[in-house]
């Protein structure tokens, strides 16, 4: 059937595109890889696929079994199947050598597979393995030959899969499900509308500007590292922290700038994710198509937090998008419960201004009121100088004079994606800059940045938010350790050992963070 699809959906391509089509070569895919992470652009913002797997807590399970148990052990070994337990015993005892995915030939006792699934009357499109440790892996169920089997080992009953990767060998079976034919999967995504799957996809696709934006949040899940087939590159890069969390991660077969459907087509995507803006423009024609398509919005915490589910929904995870709701209400709460009882008046008033270098002249920018870097300065417990008087979308230029009639309280100064020491310097040398109480208090700060600003709409704008706390309001804050936030964010949000933050993001890190 995917073959089937997949034909289709390019003739529909070629039909509906023309000569749009004509000469474009098939790119081919990479998968993910599988191994667990070892650890900026611009702002805004044929065969069937090989089983999915998610990475285990612990251990690497793709070790071919081995051992072979007692004639007692065996007899007692069971598996749940739908909720049914299957005592393999009453089953066919088979031995078989085949070979392992690393070319070696192996012995192995144990019941088909195909009559455990039979015995538990389970029948679908996709098979899911998973074992005691929480790892699981999907397997298409067009792909379960009567040669697999439940093997007998130390841990219990192992998975051996000839003729598939290494990730579908899983160790310590302990629950087989499939997904019925006529199940279907619905997603509600940022626009409310209704996405259906036959299936949780396994080849995701993220085009667009601002791929990245929408990349970094999906790479909160395990899961993104076997199902997120590509992402749009700009500036000739993907992700620079992308590169280095994810291994082989460059190796995928990204899509160029500005990607349409002729390029994105041959990689026969089953889901797209992309912006919520992009949907009159690229998601229309990609809807058109028929690739389904998941719209994010990504820009405030409240839709934040909303979309973190959706993607949790689309990984069929929704308790590891609990997880990483929980962590960013608990330091959202944590800053309010500090904050709560200073007074209106006594809030700081705040200017927060990105330096802009790429006119002639050098400009600065104030934020819209309803843009993130906006929103991170009231909840840290400022109040901002410019939304009462400088309207319209986007970032809107300042002048100096405009600055000094504000001469706010403090100052928090954006440098987008180069070090931000000379600037501050030029600022804190020029006369007219010399006049504002802030900087005579010596409470002008340049925003964190590490492989991307602390002030974007990107997971980092908890770090932003914690950071303009600790400047804003000092003297409650005097137990916060930025650095120690830090080290607290990237293991609970991307799964980084101590080590790897101090060797790979730490160095990266400028801007006032003490």
């Amino acid at each position: 059937m995917q073959r089937i699809r997949s034909s289709l959906v390019i003739l529909l391509a070629a039909l509906l595109l023309g000569p749009m089509l004509a000469g474009c070569a098939a790119p081919t895919a990479t998968p993910a890889p599988t191994s667990a992470p070892v650890a900026a652009e611009e702002p805004a913002n044929t065969p069937e696929p090989p089983p999915t797997a998610t990475p285990a807590p612990t251990e690497e399970p793709t070790a071919e079994p081995t051992a072979e148990p007692t004639e007692a052990a065996s007899a007692a070994t069971a598996i749940t199947v739908h909720g049914q337990e299957i005592l393999v015993s009453t089953l066919e005892q088979v031995s078989a050598e085949v070979e392992t995915p690393k070319g070696e030939r192996v012995s192995y006792t144990g019941v088909r597979l195909v009559d455990v699934l039979e015995a538990a009357d389970a029948q679908g499109k996709t098979l899911t393995l998973i074992a005691s440790d929480g790892y699981s892996v999907d397997v298409p169920m067009a792909d379960v030959t009567p040669e697999m089997l439940l093997a007998y080992g130390d841990g219990g009953l192992d998975a051996v899969m000839p003729g598939l990767s290494g990730g579908a060998w899983v160790r310590s079976v302990a629950e087989l499900s499939t997904a019925s034919d006529d199940e279907v999967i619905t997603i509600t995504d940022a626009l409310g509308r209704e996405v259906t799957f036959a299936e949780y996809p396994h080849r995701i696709t993220v085009p667009g500007k601002g791929a990245w934006m929408v990349g970094h949040p999906l790479y909160l899940f395990s899961e993104a590292r076997e199902r997120v087939l590509s992402m749009e590159a700009r500036r000739g890069k993907v992700s620079s922290f992308l590169s280095v969390l994810v291994p082989g991660f460059d190796d995928l077969p990204h899509l160029e700038t500005d990607a349409g459907p002729e390029q994105i087509a041959p990689l026969e995507p089953d889901c797209i994710v992309m912006k919520s803006y992009m949907a009159s423009s690229l998601g229309a024609l990609l809807e058109e198509v028929g690739f389904p398509t998941v719209y994010v919005d990504l820009e405030t915490p409240e839709q934040y937090m909303a979309d973190i589910r959706t993607i949790g929904a689309l990984f069929d995870n929704a308790e590891r998008a609990e997880e990483i709701v929980a962590y960013y209400k608990a330091k959202l709460d944590m800053i309010a419960s500090r904050i709560q009882d200073v007074d209106e008046a006594d809030r700081p008033t705040v200017l927060v201004v990105q330096h802009d270098a790429k006119a002639e002249e050098v400009a600065f920018e104030v934020p819209s009121a309803e843009y993130i870097q906006t929103v991170e300065t009231e909840l840290a417990g400022g109040k901002p100088v410019w939304t009462d008087e400088v309207t319209g979308s986007g970032w809107q230029i300042v002048n100096l004079e405009q600055i000094a009639a504000w001469d706010p309280d403090v100052v928090l100064v954006i440098v987008f994606q180069s070090d931000p020491e000379p600037v501050m310097q030029n600022i804190k040398n020029d006369p007219a800059w010399q006049a504002l109480t802030a900087v005579q208090n010596d409470r002008i700060f340049a925003y964190p940045a590490d492989y991307y600003g602390w002030d974007v709409p990107d997971p980092r704008w908890i770090l932003g938010t914690i950071w303009a706390a600790t400047k804003l309001h000092p003297d409650l804050f005097t137990d916060v350790d930025i650095l120690t936030e830090v080290e607290d964010f990237y293991t609970q949000m991307y799964g980084m050992d101590k080590e790897s933050i101090s060797e790979l993001v730490v160095p990266m890190i400028t801007g006032d963070v003490q």
